[in-house]
């Protein structure tokens, strides 16, 4: 008959993992103690670490929604190439096809004089010096524009109408476009920077007050040393204090940012409405956001980590 019993190897495993969640279970206790012993520096210090947060997070939301309604606004840009007034309309067609042979993607759209002329009477400031002209002075007019557009494509496009001999003038105007480009690019790059600033001062701060814990539990930490505990059972109380700290920040960091989105949104809506645009702001995602507290909470243990190895170092033991 087969022995039903669990193997040695398995009854040590079971007993092993039972120990660990033991030991983490008393660590967590011993922080939510050390927390309402102090619920007051707890809470600072939970505050600080939002705040510090919340700016980086704050600019990736001004860049992201900046970049998605960025491509909305180069759904409108176009190129413009003009004609002489007397070239027959069947060298635009032949014209406009050669362009949709080369670009996929594109819309090309005739404008003739007589359409330009009749647009610019909707103007009421030209339409008195319009009417004082003989003949219609404006040109013929293909506008070329893309599903996808960019500054590399709109080059390339342009090119190929500047070798036509018939064109007499291209309009691009993507200096904006550069420009914008450049300023998102520096976002970014400001995004990134205060990142890295940030991430060292939670080090800092968080460090400083698990050192502090740490100090005040020298005695203890000591008498626990004597009787052979090891530096990590010394270290996972504090640990647990600094990743606890580090959660409690991202998750504040979390709700200030989507308060300041919710302003930015009312002051967006209020400027889109003077252009008659639509501008919604795209807050952070579930995942940006839960990945803000792991990141914050990472930094708080490791912070933890660092501070207590240090003090039980300095301690001599």
């Amino acid at each position: 008959m087969p022995n039903s019993r669990p193997s040695v190897p398995s009854q040590a495993k079971q007993s092993l993992m039972s120990l660990l969640l033991q030991r983490h279970a008393d660590a967590a206790r011993q922080t939510v103690s050390r927390i309402r012993s102090g619920p007051l520096t707890a809470s600072l210090i939970s505050l600080v670490i939002a705040v510090a947060v919340t700016l980086p997070a704050s600019l990736l939301l001004i860049s992201l929604n900046l970049q998605t309604h960025l491509g909305k606004l180069n759904e409108t840009s176009e190129i413009t190439a003009y004609f002489p007034s007397d070239l027959p309309e069947n060298r635009l067609s032949e014209i406009s096809e050669h362009l949709h042979t080369q670009f996929v993607g594109i819309e090309v759209s005739y404008v003739s004089t007589a359409l330009a002329l009749a647009q610019l009477n909707e103007v009421g400031a030209f339409q008195l010096i319009l009417d004082s002209l003989d003949n219609n002075p404006l040109p013929a007019a293909l506008i070329v524009r893309t599903d996808e557009p960019s500054v590399a494509t709109a080059r390339k496009i342009e090119k190929v109408l500047l070798n036509l001999a018939e064109v007499e003038l291209v309009q691009l105007d993507t200096l904006w476009l550069q420009k914008l480009l450049a300023w998102l690019r520096l976002l970014d790059s400001l995004t990134s920077a205060l990142t890295i600033i940030v991430v060292g001062g939670l080090l800092l701060i968080i460090g400083n007050t698990v050192g502090s814990s740490v100090q005040n539990k020298r005695e203890e930490i000591r008498i626990i040393k004597q009787f052979g505990g090891t530096d990590a059972f010394v270290r996972r109380p504090f640990l647990h204090f600094g990743f606890s700290l580090g959660a409690a920040g991202g998750i504040l960091a979390c709700l200030l940012t989507a308060g300041f989105g919710h302003q930015l949104g009312i002051a967006a809506k209020a400027l889109a409405l003077l252009y008659q645009a639509d501008f919604v702001v795209v807050g952070l995602s579930y995942g940006q956001n839960v990945t803000m507290i792991l990141l914050s909470a990472s930094i708080g243990g490791l912070a933890a980590f660092f501070a207590v190895s240090r003090k039980i170092a300095s301690f001599g033991l």
